[in-house]
């Protein structure tokens, strides 16, 4: 499997919406914050990011 090698490349501004995500996942998130002593704010908005810049979309 492939890796993220995870860089923080921006100082996310404050929340003006909300995303819900299962629980299951806001535990995995939640673990990478800890594990990287990155904010949950920050390493959400750094994933997303990247998986938005990433993604290609199939039928």
């Amino acid at each position: 499997m492939e890796k993220l090698v995870f860089k923080k490349v921006k100082n996310w501004g404050p929340a003006k919406e909300a995303l819900w995500v299962p629980e299951d996942i806001a535990g995995s998130v939640k673990a990478l914050a800890e594990e990287a002593n990155i904010s949950t704010k920050t390493i959400t908005c750094e994933l997303l990011a990247f998986a938005i810049k990433h993604i290609e979309i199939v039928e």
